[in-house]
Order: structure tokens, then C-alpha cells, then sequence
């Protein structure tokens, strides 16, 4: 039979028994007798029977539940095209028993985590895929379900333990050297200052942040006519305490650079475009108002996270998991897109797709 595809009923045929015996021998279910068994493997591997495991998955008919744990968008728009890609992942593996319970918490408020983690630990799940911020909790979250048999993929953040199955994000150092070079190579003025903005709430204080900025700084380590700050704003929810922060700090250093450190460039230029306008800015994610400055001149690079692929290939790889058993390699570090006025159109219109087929 070479050449042509071999049925369960081919196998059936040559084995001497019926076609529901050869599926429960496939499947591990139901009781076959050991003759019937032998026969059937046997037959098995004289005409090559190659399983199609997606036949299979589908076949099982049982419910694979997973839970997605992230920050919700509605306070941070880099998050909208993480859950746009999450959705589009459930939607494509929902026909194979993928049920997800998709769990959002604030992205200030450690507590909210906390209740997403116990809420998740309380469903019958086998999986989970978290956007870890706040650290420490993250650690004990992952410490519980590990203890619990539960498989964790993590996005975004990498953490520093072995409690996880697999982690789909940038390499944060590599995005902090990458920012540097940006703006060693932009800017020929003898003696700049660079400063780096660490835009976040001491909540949301991620790892990922601190690995940025280590990046960022070791890019410089033995450069003596360049001068590097850093200075952290936690206050920027208050619009005018904000401001008047910021105010303070631009007057106190008039960079040349401006590295920042998630994707709130945008809330910096909304206040002080035209203070800044000498000044070559690296933000990071292709949000819509990032983009439109990008594409105004007023910030030069952005460096993609690929948000919207977190999303997608960490559902994917739970799925892969327990629909086709295959076990996800560890660390999948995602390419550090450099963004410009001149490309920015393909991620923009790529976005467009995405958001059109969901």
C-alpha cells in the first residue's frame, strides 16, 4: 500500500479484527484482549500506520482547560495586542478541547494578581500561561502550581527560577544594550548625557525593567565621555503631578538621549514634544500613539516586543503540549525589531491583519 494513505480500517483488515478494537489500542481506552493487541501492532508496523493526531485529539473529545493570566489593557495598551494574540491562539485550538479561562489582573495592584493565581489554583486546569509582574508573588505562584503539577509558560518577563516550563518573551539585557547602541550611533554631540526614564509604579516593578536598564548602562561601561542617568517617575497615573516631575527632571539633565523603558514614550512627548525636540528618544512597542510620534519624528526608534506573538505562541505552546505531546523548548527569545519611520508601515498594516481576521 505504498504511496497511499493507510486507513484504521486498513490496519483493522490485516489484523483479523474490528476497527474499533484498532482505535481503542491507538487511544489506550477500553479493554482489548492481549492476542488483539499484538495483532494489531503488528499490523501497525507492516503497513507503516502513522496516527493523525489531529484525528486523535479530536477523537478524545475531552476538555484540555488552561488558564491565561495577564494584566488587563484597559491601563497599558502594550497589553491589548498580547490579548489580541491570545484570542486568536484559543480560537484556532478551541475544535481540540482547549478550553481557556482567561483570568485579568491590574497592573498596579499586587493584590489582583494574587487572586487571579488562587482563582486559577481553584479550576481544574493543567496549564498556565503568566505574564509575571510583580516578582515575588510570581515566585510563590510558580512555586504552588509547579507543586500541583501544572505546566506554567511565562511571557514577557523572564523569572530567575526553574518552576517553569518554557518562557516566550525578548531577551530584557539584549533590548538594553540594543537602546544604547541606538543612541551612541545617533548622537555625535562630545559629552552627551543619556538619560534613562524608568516610567512604572513600584508595583509593577518587573524584572524585566531592571535587565533593561543593566543592559542599557553595561553598553557604557567604558566610555568616559558619555554621562548616563537614570531616574524613575512611579507617579504618572496623576496627569499634573506627573508633569511637574518630569518638568523637574528634563531641566535637571537636558538629555541629548532619552531611553525608555516600556512603552510610555508617548505620555512623556503628550507634555513636552517641543522641549524634547533635539533630543533622539528609544521607547519600546508599536502602541498608536508611539506610533504616530514615531512616524512625526518626534521619537526616532522603537523596539518591538512582539507583543501580539507572546500572546499567540504561549497558548500555542501549552497546546502543542497536551494536544500533540510535544514538549516546548525553555527560553524562546523573540527577534528585537528596530522600528522606523521607514518600516513602520508593514508592523502597522500586519497589526491591521490581525485585528481583522479576530
Amino acid at each position: 500500500m505504498k504511496n497511499q494513505q493507510i486507513r484504521i480500517i486498513d490496519v483493522a483488515k490485516m489484523a483479523g479484527v474490528s476497527a474499533g478494537t484498532v482505535d481503542r489500542v491507538l487511544h489506550n481506552r477500553g479493554k482489548v484482549s492481549e492476542s488483539s493487541r499484538e495483532k494489531v501492532q503488528k499490523a501497525i508496523t507492516n503497513l507503516g500506520f502513522k496516527r493523525n493526531k489531529i484525528a486523535s485529539a479530536l477523537a478524545l473529545k475531552k476538555q484540555i482547560h488552561i488558564a491565561i493570566i495577564t494584566p488587563n489593557f484597559a491601563k497599558d495598551l502594550y497589553w491589548k495586542d498580547v490579548y489580541s494574540g491570545i484570542v486568536a491562539a484559543t480560537k484556532r485550538f478551541e475544535d481540540f478541547g482547549i478550553e481557556a479561562h482567561i483570568l485579568e489582573y491590574d497592573l498596579f495592584d499586587a493584590q489582583t494578581f494574587q487572586d487571579k493565581i488562587d482563582e486559577a489554583l481553584s479550576l481544574n486546569i493543567k496549564g498556565v500561561l503568566l505574564a509575571p509582574q510583580f516578582t515575588s508573588a510570581a515566585l510563590n505562584a510558580l512555586y504552588k502550581l509547579k507543586s500541583k503539577g501544572i505546566d506554567v509558560i511565562l511571557i514577557n518577563s523572564y523569572l530567575e527560577t526553574d518552576n517553569f516550563a518554557s518562557y516566550i518573551g525578548q531577551n530584557s539585557y539584549q533590548s538594553g544594550l540594543l537602546a544604547a547602541r541606538l543612541l551612541s550611533t545617533s548622537n555625535k554631540k562630545p559629552n552627551p548625557n543619556f538619560l534613562i526614564l524608568d516610567i512604572s509604579s513600584k508595583a509593577d516593578k518587573a524584572y524585566h525593567y531592571k535587565q533593561k536598564i543593566l543592559g542599557f548602562k553595561s553598553f557604557f561601561t567604558d566610555k568616559e565621555d558619555v554621562n548616563v542617568f537614570e531616574k524613575n517617575i512611579d507617579q504618572f497615573q496623576n496627569k499634573k503631578q506627573f508633569k511637574l516631575i518630569l518638568k523637574s527632571i528634563l531641566n535637571e539633565y537636558s538629555p541629548d538621549g532619552l531611553f525608555v523603558t516600556n512603552s510610555r514614550a508617548h505620555l512623556i512627548l503628550d507634555l513636552f514634544k517641543n522641549q524634547l525636540k533635539n533630543t533622539t528618544i528609544v521607547g519600546f512597542d508599536l502602541v498608536e500613539p508611539n506610533v504616530e510620534y514615531l512616524q512625526q519624528g518626534h521619537i526616532h526608534y522603537l523596539i518591538n516586543q512582539n507583543a501580539f506573538q507572546q500572546g499567540y505562541l504561549g497558548v500555542n505552546h501549552l497546546a502543542q503540549l497536551y494536544i500533540f505531546k510535544r514538549l516546548p523548548q525553555k527560553i524562546n527569545y523573540l527577534p528585537l525589531d528596530v522600528v522606523l519611520p521607514e518600516n513602520v508601515d508593514y508592523y502597522v498594516n500586519e497589526k491591521r491583519y490581525f485585528d481583522y481576521i479576530l
